[in-house]
């Protein structure tokens, strides 16, 4: 006698959360730099140095730091203190940072997050806010409190601050960076070379001169809004007085006619 037998397979489906863990690779130190790895201070020997996240990194008074978190290149300026952990989010609590990454990033800062598709920028964090200059390609600056976000592209700056009363954070419209600024902030914390720094800075003046002038055109647009609408408010503003002087001459007319018996005399009016 022959048994068959009916094997049932079940197939099971797990979903699982995969993070990148960012291999960190130092590249430059100057000054007094900590690099703390679950709350110990890691030693560095040479350089570059090779650490795997999460890291803490914080540069003291005149220190700096250059590294690459994966893809990602990082620079920070004196008395500057950001957190890589799994990617695609960082967190950068103070002082002045670059950023240059190919692919997605979220950045988070104490007044807001950054969100790119990639792009190249730079931060500034301080207890009062956050400002934000586009270098290269654009992100979006959004208020965790509330559904406001910014977009900023290449050649403009914003800034996000603190909470205001209404529930949300205070926050500026965009401007046209500060070009010598921006530049010596790239040259001072970013990993270019020579020419690579002077193709940057060529390309830069070019959609730099554009935000300037696209600023220039929509506040000389705002100004002559401003002005047509000071000029409806006056013409309005002198109907209404030559309404209601008008009326005081008619009540004039109206007491002597009433009270000294003089004829309803026309007065001139405006």
């Amino acid at each position: 006698m022959v048994v068959f037998f009916r094997v049932f397979i079940v197939m099971i489906s797990f979903v699982v959360d995969i993070k990148v863990r960012a291999d960190v690779s130092v590249r430059i130190i100057t000054g007094a730099v900590d690099i703390e790895k679950n709350g110990q201070l890691q030693v560095v020997q040479t350089l570059p140095a090779k650490f795997i996240e999460p890291l803490d990194i914080q540069t003291f008074t005149k220190g700096h730091v250059k590294l690459m978190a994966n893809s990602v290149s990082i620079g920070l300026a004196e008395k500057s203190f950001v957190s890589l952990a799994s990617e695609p989010a960082f967190e950068f609590f103070q002082g002045i940072g670059y950023f240059k990454t190919p692919h997605f990033l979220t950045l988070k800062t104490p007044h807001g997050e950054i969100e790119t598709d990639g792009g190249e920028f730079l931060l500034s964090t301080n207890r009062s806010k956050t400002t934000i200059w586009v270098v290269a390609g654009s992100l979006i600056v959004k208020d965790r409190s509330s559904t406001w976000q910014q977009k900023i592209r290449s050649g403009y700056t914003s800034w996000i601050g603190g909470l205001l009363s209404v529930g949300r954070r205070a926050h500026g419209e965009l401007q046209a960076s500060e070009f010598e600024t921006v530049m010596n902030l790239v040259k001072h914390l970013s990993h270019y070379t020579s020419d690579e720094l002077q193709f940057k800075y060529d390309n830069y003046r070019i959609v730099w001169k554009d935000a300037v002038e696209t600023i220039a055109l929509e506040t000389q647009d705002k100004v002559l809004d401003d002005l047509k609408t000071y000029a409806e408010i006056q013409k309005i503003e002198t109907k209404r007085q030559i309404a209601s002087e008008q009326d005081n001459a008619r009540l004039r007319r109206y007491y002597r006619a009433k009270t000294i018996g003089l004829p309803d005399q026309n007065e001139e009016v405006p």
